[in-house]
């Protein structure tokens, strides 16, 4: 576990097993947890921790940047209020996470504050993938698939969302809102065999 308390800014940046012909991530961390700064990570694996997050970011926390990370359910039963990402309540910058994966965890990532914006990356079989209780949500180009809670849960009535290009596939519940969608979303992004598209949100 690393804990990052100074404000500055750090870079993680992992590699690559490059004895595989897959991409195979060779730098793996069990958890970090960031109070103050700004952080990039590139190219690291997390597992699953119940009650916990692996990467957590506390109210002082500037801007998370995580590129090409995995978060992988370790065993095969999904624990207790696990979580990828999680921001603490009164944080107030940005978390961006690009061309990352995330599977089995209760709530992939769940944002108590600041923003999110996700973008190229997959979130498949977890309970829920994005919760939403405070700040502004970006999604582009993800693919958000069997998801067996809701994909996407926006929960915050102020919240400013553009959502644009994702696949939402086999979900329970594809998105669940509070907060009105604009009626070209079906458009806008891919929608196929969720036993629910819109929950809250009527088109």
């Amino acid at each position: 576990t690393i804990t990052i308390n100074k404000n500055a800014s750090v870079s993680i940046i992992g590699s690559y097993d490059i004895s595989e012909t897959e991409e195979i991530i060779a730098v793996s961390f069990t958890q970090i947890n960031v109070l103050k700064g700004a952080i990039l990570l590139d190219i690291i694996k997390f597992g699953d921790i119940a009650d916990a997050s692996a990467v957590s970011v506390g109210k002082d926390a500037s801007s998370i940047t995580i590129r090409r990370c995995e978060f992988a359910r370790v065993g095969q039963t999904m624990l207790k209020n696990s979580s990828a990402i999680r921001t603490a309540y009164g944080y107030k910058d940005t978390v961006y996470v690009e061309e990352s994966n995330f599977n089995g965890y209760a709530t992939a990532i769940y944002l108590e504050g600041g923003n999110l914006e996700l973008a190229s990356s997959t979130l498949y079989k977890n309970a829920n993938g994005v919760y939403v209780q405070s700040g502004n949500l970006v999604l582009s180009n993800n693919v958000f698939r069997a998801n067996r809670g809701t994909a996407v849960n926006i929960a915050y009535a102020k919240a400013t969302l553009s959502i644009f290009d994702n696949v939402f596939d086999s979900n329970d519940t594809a998105i669940k809102t509070v907060v009105a969608l604009r009626n070209d979303i079906r458009v806008q992004n891919t929608f196929s065999q969720n036993t629910v598209t819109f929950d809250g949100w009527a088109e």
